[in-house]
């Protein structure tokens, strides 16, 4: 799986951030569920694969050099055999 960085647009916000994911969208997703903040959001932060290091798996590394451990994601309101079912029929 390859590291993604997500990164600030606006220079009055420095941090920016490395995780594990399968692609871009995963990666904006898991730092905007544990961190709050809008990643997803292409005219605020920007993404891209970046594989010169490799964080811990389920952590994000902050450029500060802080560590935090990614949420997990919210539960879906659909049951387990409701998913399965709409995907296998």
């Amino acid at each position: 799986m390859p590291t993604f960085a997500v990164w600030p647009l606006d220079a009055a916000d420095t941090d920016s951030f490395w995780v594990y994911a399968i692609d871009d969208w995963d990666a904006r997703a898991q730092v905007s569920t544990t961190l709050g903040i809008d990643a997803h959001n292409e005219a605020r932060y920007a993404c891209d694969e970046d594989n010169r290091f490799r964080p811990p798996l389920n952590v994000i590394v902050h450029s500060g050099g802080e560590l935090t451990g990614v949420a997990e994601p919210a539960p879906s309101s659909l049951g387990c055999d409701d998913v399965c079912n709409s995907v296998f029929g």
